[in-house]
């Protein structure tokens, strides 16, 4: 567990927050951190890992269009991603 990753949990807590992710080249890793802080259940939702391209338009509904033309890795696509992983998670 990262002191980052417990500040964050911190953080979150104490402002009555709560955080979900979506990652794909991180394949969960940090979720994982995340949920090594004890207590995060009181701020960490959940997480999608969304690796395959398919997914990240299927599961959290990033534009097909934006991902044929600028491929997976792209800060559009990770701001549509984080956009679908709020919709999903709340």
């Amino acid at each position: 567990m990262t002191s980052e990753a417990t500040e964050v949990v911190r953080l979150l807590t104490v402002r009555g927050e709560t955080l979900a992710v979506a990652e794909s080249l991180t394949g969960g890793l940090v979720a994982a951190e995340l949920t090594a802080v004890p207590g995060a259940s009181k701020a960490f939702r959940g997480s999608v890992t969304a690796y395959a391209t398919e997914l990240k338009h299927q599961l959290l509904g990033v534009d097909a269009t934006l991902l044929a033309q600028r491929g997976a890795v792209d800060p559009q696509v990770a701001a549509q991603m984080a956009a679908g992983v709020r919709r999903a998670l709340g």
